[in-house]
């Protein structure tokens, strides 16, 4: 499902979008312990700190001062897609070890 398709998605579907902003802080967490783990790639750790520096940068390739709300689409590509890339890249039986880490903490 792309962007778009997920927006529309949760504008028709509102009650499908509380799941995910409840489990936002288990994202969190969990980037967190990839983030610190030595088993993730040094080169994944820094483009996913580089997507944060850019996202809390005032330079954007959109600027927001300039076009307000669709400045921050750029932002959100970004972060989306980064984000996505980042749990995709990192070794499966690592992010697998952690959410089961997550899941017995709860």
């Amino acid at each position: 499902m792309n962007l778009k398709q997920l927006f529309i998605y949760s504008i028709r579907n509102p009650q499908a979008v509380m799941p995910f902003i409840i489990s936002l802080p288990n994202y969190f967490k969990l980037y967190m312990r990839l983030l610190r783990d030595s088993r993730v790639s040094i080169w994944l750790k820094a483009i996913f700190w580089a997507m944060v520096i850019y996202v809390i940068s005032p330079l954007d390739f959109l600027p927001d001062y300039l076009i307000p709300v669709f400045g921050w689409t750029d932002d959100v590509i970004i972060f989306v897609a980064v984000a996505r890339f980042f749990i995709k890249s990192c070794p499966q039986d690592v992010v697998m070890e952690h959410v089961a880490e997550l899941s017995a903490n709860e």
